[in-house]
């Protein structure tokens, strides 16, 4: 009797041992977070699921778009977990690590306005709007 098939319950590939929930991919991005909760763990499932990029078959950064490193840490592609807002509880996306070490300590909001000025002033040299920098949640 044939077993079942099984499929990773991120990303959908087909699983070589038909008890396991992850690929060997997604196992071993869950490897760094499985030991903080039964909560946590399911927000990251939820997150990495829409991150998924089926027909590129990547995970994509939730602020870029681009595609992520997911085996070399040093990369700053490399993907990462962080929160829309800093609060324990608030939705957590997936990002490459040199975006969410710009992002810091602020929400996805203020983050998002900080980028648009500076772009503008980069751009045609607009003048930054110093009230930007009142960051809710900076340290």
């Amino acid at each position: 009797m044939a077993q079942p098939v099984s499929k990773c319950i991120i990303c959908e590939d087909i699983l070589r041992n038909y008890l396991a929930k992850y690929c060997r991919r997604c196992g071993n991005i869950m490897a760094r977070v499985e030991t903080h909760g039964k909560a946590e763990v399911a927000a990251c499932v939820q997150a990495l699921r829409k991150a998924w990029d089926k027909d590129s078959e990547c995970f994509r950064c939730y602020y870029s778009g681009i595609r992520l490193v997911e085996d070399n840490y040093k990369d700053p592609r490399y993907i990462t977990f962080d929160r829309l807002i800093m609060e324990k509880d608030a939705d957590l996306v997936i990002t490459a690590s040199i975006i969410k070490d710009m992002k810091s300590d602020m929400s996805s909001d203020e983050f998002k306005t900080i980028i648009n000025q500076l772009a503008k002033h980069f751009e045609d040299g607009t003048a930054v709007d110093e009230t930007i920098f009142k960051i809710k949640y900076w340290r």
